[in-house]
């Protein structure tokens, strides 16, 4: 990740790449030595080569759903086959979508790769990623296909009830559609891809990840699309899957802690070098390298658990991004969901680099 002071002298290169760091220097009012430094610092992390040729900035790619939300929460416990008084609200979300917002509210540089209608809701979707400083150029919009929508019912505590979501949209987005946006991916520090998008796709991100030497990670999504991903995990970086996820990948029931240690050790010999488990307000179980062990979560108030997991996930990129041993990758993901929880948001505003650090500090 560049500093502020390393982000003003490359933005001073790209308006005039023959600039002498005497007139950076100037420009920025500081003195010609630190502008040196900062350009030594540059090339080091890959973002200028020699005769300041700049490179892009490293980022993060996420490949995949974007939707319209829609929410209920129930003011009782939820009575079936009636109406139930409650509050409806409306968002947007997407697992794809929610990582990336997380991303770029830490502040790393995100693309954002799906599709949505061309219609009301896909506009909608479309800017407010934009507003949330989501880089949308690998977006596109499609009119035989209506945009992604998701719908969840939540009991009084905050914990879903039920959910329907129609994805259609995302079947077509195929290695064809991904193949065109190879820039993206060949500028990635680390490749992000959630189960809505078909498994070819899958597949086909995983080998270009591979070829470019960058951690591909998947968010599973649900269990009928983690089971999907069964024959595929082999050369994934980093994968995410709840209990029941977990079940369907490993080919076990997970009954007991030594269950979920079991199901770890299973998903990690298909290929995974990192595999968590999300165990709810319980925590996680971490496997790498031959080791496991759970991690607990951070107490904390919980309003709503949607997009726990999306925050979670996109903390653990976020360590991965900036070099973070996977353990501290994993407290910090853990502070990002326990943050989320705390708000009725699927995103919480209140997601900074800043508050993070105070609330692992806190944690501790």
């Amino acid at each position: 990740m560049i500093t502020d002071a390393e982000r003003r002298v490359l933005e001073e290169i790209i308006k005039n790449p023959i600039a002498g760091q005497g007139e950076i220097a100037s420009s920025l009012g500081i003195s010609r030595s630190a502008v040196a430094s900062h350009i030594s610092s540059l090339m080091k992390k890959g973002v200028l080569k020699r005769g300041y040729i700049v490179n892009e900035e490293p980022s993060v790619v996420v490949v995949g759903g974007a939707n319209f939300d829609i929410k209920g929460v129930s003011f009782s416990e939820v009575i079936p086959m009636t109406s139930n008084p409650g509050k409806i609200t409306f968002s947007p979300g997407g697992v794809g979508r929610n990582i990336a917002e997380n991303l770029a509210r830490l502040g790393i540089k995100t693309r954002l790769i799906t599709l949505v209608g061309d219609d009301m809701y896909g506009d909608m979707l479309l800017k407010e990623a934009e507003k949330a400083g989501i880089d949308i150029s690998g977006c596109d919009s499609i009119s035989h296909r209506s945009s992604g929508t998701y719908m969840a019912i939540d009991g009084p505590d905050g914990n879903m009830v039920l959910a329907l979501s129609d994805m259609e949209i995302f079947k077509e987005m195929t290695p064809e559609f991904v193949r065109t946006r190879q820039k993206a991916l060949e500028s990635a520090s680390v490749i992000v891809a959630d189960t809505n998008i078909p498994i070819d796709t899958i597949v086909y991100l995983k080998s270009q990840a591979a070829a470019l030497y960058t951690p591909f990670c998947i968010e599973p999504v649900s269990v009928p699309k983690a089971a999907l991903l069964k024959g595929h995990l082999d050369g994934v970086y980093m994968i995410t899957p709840n209990k029941e996820e977990a079940e369907v990948l490993a080919m076990m029931d997970i009954k007991s802690d030594k269950d979920v240690e079991k199901a770890a050790v299973s998903i990690a010999s298909q290929g995974v070098s990192v595999v968590v488990i999300t165990l709810g307000q319980k925590g996680v179980y971490l496997y790498y390298d031959g080791m496991g062990g759970f991690i607990n979560s951070i107490a904390t108030n919980v309003v709503d658990t949607t997009g726990a997991g999306d925050a979670l996930f996109a903390g653990i990129v976020y360590g991965i991004y900036n070099g973070y041993d996977i353990k501290k990758s994993v407290r910090y993901g853990l502070a990002c969901a326990a943050v989320t929880v705390s708000s009725s948001l699927t995103v919480s505003p209140m997601l900074s680099p800043v508050y993070i650090e105070k609330i692992m500090a806190a944690g501790n």
